[in-house]
């Protein structure tokens, strides 16, 4: 005589539990598939400080990170620079200013764009800003990395840092237009590295 199925309480037979708890596992998958594009929105701008796509000032002020024209950039980090030797005309390792092509000069006087790079990344203020404006200035001029001009300039660059340096201490700057929003150093850094293939 075959044994008849285990009770188990009140809730039915073995096997009916287990066809409860396939529902159930259907139910969480279906579930997670449809909270998945909730995450990667909220997710696109993080993965985004890790270079790859990445947008005009003007472009990443509206958000839309899921923009299929967005723009590819590979453009070098500060610490990517900082330790190569060989740097695209016409900057020179160890010899090009920062006050040779940043104004004004927000960083201690007679500083190079060597001696910028090498900066404690983690000190606030015009140290992280001033880092990342070199690393955009040395990508812009550099053949191995691909910053579209759509995206940003060396003027571009300049005047980021011009008004982020004039208006310090906050430091803000106008990514659309002059009574356009305002960015502050957070938002400045988020978005360069936005351009960069690395975190910065």
């Amino acid at each position: 005589m075959a044994d008849s199925p285990r009770k188990l309480g009140s809730g039915g037979t073995a096997s009916d539990l287990g066809a409860i708890r396939s529902a159930g596992r259907r139910r969480l998958l279906q579930a997670a598939v449809s909270t998945a594009p909730v995450v990667m929105t909220v997710l696109s701008r993080p993965v985004l400080a890790t270079g790859g796509f990445c947008q005009s000032p003007s472009g990443f002020v509206s958000g839309n990170a899921s923009n299929p024209g967005l723009a590819i950039c590979q453009g070098r980090t500060p610490d990517y620079w900082a330790t190569n030797p060989n740097w695209p005309s016409p900057y020179q390792v160890g010899t090009t200013l920062f006050s040779g092509v940043f104004t004004p000069d927000l960083v201690p006087n007679g500083m190079t764009f060597q001696a910028v790079l090498e900066m404690d990344p983690t000190t606030s203020g015009p140290v992280r800003i001033a880092r990342l404006c070199v690393a955009a200035a040395l990508n812009v001029a550099g053949g191995e990395s691909v910053i579209p001009s759509s995206i940003y300039t060396l003027p571009t660059i300049k005047d980021l840092w011009t008004e982020f340096a004039s208006s310090f201490p906050p430091g803000v700057f106008h990514p659309t237009t002059p009574t356009g929003p305002t960015w502050d150093e957070a938002e400045i850094i988020d978005w360069l590295s936005t351009t960069m293939s690395s975190p910065t």
